[in-house]
């Protein structure tokens, strides 16, 4: 009796001992294999952040001839917005704006901002309109600007610039629209 016990015994130890083995072979195949679908998803996010990384780099490369070009034509945009400012043209000031702008500026807390110029305070003038913005601050500052260098922020934005003593001062804030650059708001 005491023999079959024993017998007993070391089957049911050696069942457990197969039991705990399969259980921990499953688990490490489970483990394997959520190790293998993490990999696998981690190489899909790398590939995935790679490819756009190339794709904006792509997209976004501008050559010396873009810039020559791109600077060429806001060059001329400038002077012909000089032009359009030397004669007080609003009508033909107001093409070359994006909506945007025209929103932008036209919102009565960005017109307040204005009221603690002192060039304007001096001469009593308060801005309370687009035209007003136009006539009291665009045409005195803006009628002989000179381009210097630009900045593009994207494919289809451009910040231009002029450099006045070694500084440089933003100009204007150019978005291109159907391949036409016109005034952003900043």
């Amino acid at each position: 009796m005491r023999t079959i016990f024993l017998i007993l015994i070391i089957i049911l130890i050696y069942a457990c001992n197969t039991q705990e083995d399969v259980v921990l072979e499953n688990v490490t195949i489970e483990h394997q294999e959520e190790n293998t679908v993490l990999e696998s998803q981690e190489t899909e996010l790398a590939d995935e952040n790679t490819s756009q990384e190339e794709q904006i780099s792509e997209e976004f490369v501008i050559t010396e001839e873009i810039y020559k070009e791109t600077f060429s034509n806001i060059n001329s945009i400038i002077t012909e917005l000089n032009n359009i400012i030397q004669r007080k043209d609003y009508d033909a000031w107001l093409t070359y704006l994006t909506e945007n702008y025209i929103i932008e500026t036209t919102r009565p807390s960005y017109l307040e901002k204005w009221e603690n110029d002192i060039n304007l305070q001096e001469k009593n003038i308060v801005i309370q309109s687009l035209r007003d913005y136009f006539d009291y601050l665009v045409v005195p500052r803006r009628s002989n600007v000179q381009l210097d260098e630009i900045e593009f922020i994207d494919k289809d934005r451009v910040y231009a610039y002029t450099v006045i003593n070694g500084v440089q001062y933003l100009l204007y804030n150019l978005l291109r629209i159907e391949n036409n650059w016109k005034i952003d708001f900043y």
